[in-house]
């Protein structure tokens, strides 16, 4: 189980342009038990900072990370929607839809996906919807949303699903 959030900052003018790791390194942005897999980002409303979402280890807790040109800052957590009280659901994927007005979590044992709303300006997660997928072969793992952001996608060791988001 993940126990921390970190970050390096890399100069591209270092090394004849191969890059290289600068003063900060392994930096902690947040110290806590993360969910495997369920840690995604998405372009910020502004078109230039960036939300990076993960998720914590047997609970409803999410950590917003922003990430800007002054560098990553835990900018807020957020309790919403189901927690992950399996050690088999602490695994699989999050995703944002291309739009990113949609946030999307496939928990392994339970055979569910969480749905939510997205704001790309505040980064507040709201709305929150769970299917369950009657699928006896295997829980669910993968989520991917389609290009114009409408249809979710999960799927099992068997069976991809496509869940109409409107």
């Amino acid at each position: 189980v993940p126990e921390r959030v970190s970050y390096s900052l890399i100069d591209m003018n270092l090394d004849n342009g191969r890059g290289g790791i600068t003063s900060v390194k392994d930096s902690t942005i947040v110290s806590d038990t993360l969910d495997n897999g369920h840690m995604t980002a998405c372009r910020h409303g502004n078109g230039r900072d960036w939300w990076i979402i993960s998720h914590k280890y047997n609970s409803n807790l999410r950590h917003k990370i922003l990430v800007s040109p002054n560098g990553p800052i835990l900018e807020s957590t957020q309790s919403i929607g189901t927690s992950t009280p399996d050690i088999l659901d602490w695994y699989g994927q999050a995703c944002f839809s291309p739009d990113g007005t949609k946030y999307a979590i496939a928990l392994a044992r339970t055979g569910s996906v969480e749905l939510f709303d997205f704001d790309r300006c505040t980064g507040v997660l709201s709305n929150p919807r769970i299917v369950y997928i009657n699928d006896s072969t295997a829980g669910l793992l993968g989520v991917s949303f389609s290009p114009d952001s409408r249809f979710l996608y999960t799927s099992s060791s068997l069976y991809l699903y496509q869940l109409d988001t409107w």
